[in-house]
């Protein structure tokens, strides 16, 4: 097999069983819980596309039973006609979810600067642009982008990229 980065591979389209069972896990959701009638729902509405799955999951972890229910309300609304539909719902519902301003208008300026962004560029533009409330050092500005960029990671809207010391890379292009 020739690979050279044995790291990235491919994951195609997965069946609804499997659909379920990743969305569980990602959702931290167990057999016991009272939703599970809705992960299944919500499995079957996102045609078996890992980065959906994932990207709602990591969303709606450790959310209510009300959340769930409107997450499903909202995807049953739509009429997904194509794959990426659903990609795009997922990460827009991945973006909602964010905690806070800081972390929505962060992942907003790397979207702005797209895959090559480097990590002093977002620095310099959260320093400039006022954003990190209480910072007042360089170091202190950098330690704060650098965890705000995590938060985005593990929200599944950020993807690491072969070399995140320097870069990030946004899930979606605009």
């Amino acid at each position: 097999m020739d690979v050279q980065d044995q790291s990235t591979f491919l994951v195609g389209v997965i069946d609804e069983k499997e659909a379920e069972t990743l969305l569980k896990k990602v959702a931290g959701i167990h057999s016991t819980n009272s939703m599970i009638d809705k992960v299944t729902e919500i499995a079957k509405m996102c045609p078996g596309l890992p980065i959906s799955l994932v990207s709602i999951g990591r969303a709606l972890k450790n959310k209510s039973a009300s959340v769930w229910e409107d997450v499903y309300r909202q995807i049953q609304r739509q009429s997904f006609t194509e794959e990426w539909e659903s990609i795009e719902f997922s990460v827009k519902l991945s973006y909602d979810h964010l905690i806070n301003d800081e972390l929505k208008c962060l992942f907003l300026q790397c979207a702005r600067m797209g895959n090559d962004a480097l990590i002093m560029d977002l620095v310099k533009f959260c320093i400039g642009s006022g954003l990190l409330q209480g910072v007042f050092t360089i170091r202190e500005a950098r330690q704060r982008v650098n965890a705000l960029i995590e938060v985005l990671k593990d929200s599944s809207l950020l993807m690491e990229s072969v070399a995140f010391a320097q870069h990030c890379q946004p899930m979606l292009h605009f």
